[in-house]
C-alpha cells in the first residue's frame, strides 16, 4: 500500500539517495531542506507501509500567486508503472488548486518520453522547448503547462 504525505526534514538522506538513483543531475541534501523551509514550495513523498516504511517516490512544487512550478518528480525504479506518479502529480493539482494557482508549469527531458506521456494524461500540454536547457546530459526542455481554470473546492 502506498500514501503520500508533507515531506519533513527526516526524509531528507531518503529523497536524496531517490535523487541519486533517478536523475543524472542530482540535488543536494541542501536544495531540498531549502524546499521544505520555503512557504511557498511543497514537498510529497509517496511511501510503502510493508515490512518497513520506505519512500518511493516524491515530487516537488512552487507556487506563488496564480503561478506553480512542478520542479521533481521521481519514482524508485522498482515502483514504476504502478500509477504512483499520476497519483503524486495529481495530489500537487489538488494543492495548486487549494493555493489559488491557475497554471502549473513544467520542464521534462526531450527524451523522456514516458513522463511526457504521463504528464499529457494528467492534462497538461506542450507549449515550447528550450535547447540546452538541461546540462548533464545536453538536452531540450519540453515545456509544458496546466490550466487549472475555475477552483474545484
Amino acid at each position: 500500500m502506498i500514501t503520500f504525505r508533507n515531506a519533513t526534514t527526516k526524509d531528507i538522506d531518503d529523497i536524496v539517495a531517490l535523487e541519486h538513483d533517478c536523475f543524472p543531475d542530482p540535488w543536494s541534501a541542501t536544495s531540498f531542506k531549502s524546499s521544505l523551509d520555503n512557504p511557498f514550495c511543497e514537498v510529497i513523498v509517496a511511501e510503502t507501509q510493508e515490512e518497513t516504511t520506505i519512500i518511493v517516490a516524491y515530487a516537488v512544487m512552487l507556487h506563488m500567486y496564480e503561478q506553480g512550478e512542478i520542479a521533481k518528480v521521481a519514482v524508485a525504479p522498482a515502483y514504476h508503472r504502478q500509477g504512483i506518479a499520476t497519483e503524486i502529480v495529481n495530489w500537487l493539482i489538488k494543492i495548486a488548486n487549494h493555493e489559488d494557482v491557475e497554471t502549473i508549469f513544467l520542464d521534462v527531458r526531450e527524451s523522456n518520453e514516458a513522463a511526457r506521456k504521463l504528464y499529457e494524461r494528467v492534462g497538461f500540454v506542450q507549449y515550447d522547448t528550450t535547447e540546452g536547457f538541461y546540462k548533464n546530459p545536453p538536452e531540450a526542455s519540453v515545456k509544458m503547462r496546466y490550466d487549472i481554470g475555475e477552483p474545484q473546492c
